[in-house]
């Protein structure tokens, strides 16, 4: 049986430090106890618990699981004398497994272990599992107050019955109250069900049944100590929180997917530029499943574009025509439903390194650009490479304008320009690395 941490379970505030953690009072009153069960989540559950439902995929359904379960008892506080709880399955496929019981006095490891409350409080070492109608005495020892506790199962393990008595003796007189004055710090019992294998999509439960036996037994009821009232034992039914676990359909074939791409900044490339758009650009890209039936995922999955995308080599010098730095990349992506092009395409600006006016003509003029901006920067300012209504061209203009390609607009920059328009002036045809090293 796998169990809760304890630590996870609550951040109420238990006060654990007395041998009789509340003084004798009144029974609850009718309404205002609840049994509930509730799924557990443990390390290799197969399910996702939510509350008082657990949700089974389909596929996990058809290799059968189980399910752990743990009964609590919502309330403030309340003198208990006896518990009577009967529990039924809706479905043949949804079984208890009568060997995963624990009862609340059932050792739970050969070593003492202690617990550690998500508020802070100390449960002190014990073979115990600490259960709702436990408290830790004087002696700084927890006590289950259970000395009579009894379970049974139906032969086809569709019912469950549990009987619990607080005790007469005065060992035990008024310390059937709830661990802390709230139950539902802890539970009460802890138990597995089994979903048989090959279990199809809807809703199961396992509920609480009422009413009485045969010979007047109650099938689910409390009997609380009213006597401080001069009123004696009374009987009341509990409200309940039943189990329920969704096997869910088998979603739709995954057939394809759909690309959404995002970009802060548009890549700048030189004209001359002859290798291939890469896919490392620094773009966000989203993707949507799309299913056989139609339907597409409505929660996207953020992937890394690298390895993904490409533009089936195309070059900025491919693209590149004078006058025209705006341009749209077509891309391409490759995944296991195989290689297409994608609808949305991908921005990127291109323009002639040194060109910094963007007249086709790196000359003096695009140097003393530099100068100036160079200067400015300089003296602290904030300057423009560009006309206030060119300013979509500023980073392409700073990006011509770093000729040399080491992030930094200077005096080296703009000579290099001078020497890459004297070269052309001279009718040579210069390369700009060449003349940079």
């Amino acid at each position: 049986m796998k169990y809760r941490s304890i630590a996870a379970l609550t951040a109420c505030s238990l006060l654990l430090g007395t041998a009789s953690i509340l003084p004798a009072s009144a029974g609850y009153g009718e309404g205002e106890l609840t049994f509930a069960l509730r799924p557990v989540e443990t390390a290799d559950s197969a399910y996702d618990a939510d509350g008082n439902t657990a949700f089974v995929s389909a596929e996990d359904a058809e290799k059968g699981l189980t399910i752990d379960v743990s009964m609590f008892i919502e309330a403030e506080y309340a003198d208990l004398i006896y518990l009577y709880a009967s529990m039924y399955s809706s479905s043949p496929q949804l079984t208890f497994c009568a060997d995963s019981l624990d009862s609340p006095t059932a050792p739970y490891t050969s070593e003492k272990v202690g617990y550690t409350l998500s508020d802070g409080t100390v449960i002190p070492p014990t073979t115990l599992k600490p259960y709702c109608f436990g408290y830790i005495n004087n002696s700084n020892v927890y006590v289950a107050t259970s000395p009579f506790f009894v379970s049974s199962f139906s032969e086809a393990g569709d019912t469950l019955n549990l009987t619990w008595m607080y005790g007469m003796s005065g060992q035990y007189k008024d310390t059937a109250s709830f661990l802390g004055t709230r139950s539902d710090a802890v539970s009460f019992v802890d138990f597995q069900v089994a979903l048989a294998a090959g279990t199809q999509p809807g809703v199961y439960e396992i509920a609480f049944e009422f009413g009485e036996t045969a010979d007047g037994t109650p099938l689910t009821a409390v009997e609380s100590d009213d006597s401080a009232e001069g009123q004696g034992y009374s009987t009341s039914v509990p409200q309940s929180k039943s189990l329920t676990i969704v096997v869910e359909e088998t979603p739709p074939a995954l057939v394809g997917y759909d690309y959404k791409i995002e970009q802060d900044a548009h890549p700048l490339f030189f004209s001359e530029d002859t290798a291939a758009f890469t896919d490392a650009f620094d773009w966000s890209v989203t993707r949507y499943g799309l299913y056989a039936d139609g339907t597409k995922s409505t929660v996207g999955e953020e992937i890394a574009a690298a390895g993904l995308l490409h533009f089936n080599g195309v070059t900025p010098a491919d693209l590149y025509t004078p006058g025209v730095y705006d341009y749209a990349l077509v891309p391409y992506v490759k995944d296991e439903f195989g290689e297409r092009a994608l609808e949305q395409n991908a921005a990127v600006q291109i323009g002639l390194r040194g060109d910094v006016n963007r007249d086709e003509v790196p000359d003096a003029a695009d140097a003393a650009a530099v100068l100036v901006y160079a200067a400015e920067k300089g003296a602290g300012g904030t300057p423009f490479m560009t006309e206030e209504a060119d300013r979509q061209y500023e980073e392409l203009a700073k990006f011509t304008a770093d000729v040399d390609k080491n992030n930094v607009l200077d005096a080296a920059d703009a000579a290099v320009i001078l020497v890459y328009a004297a070269e052309q002036g001279a009718g040579r045809q210069p390369v700009w690395d060449d003349l940079i090293s």
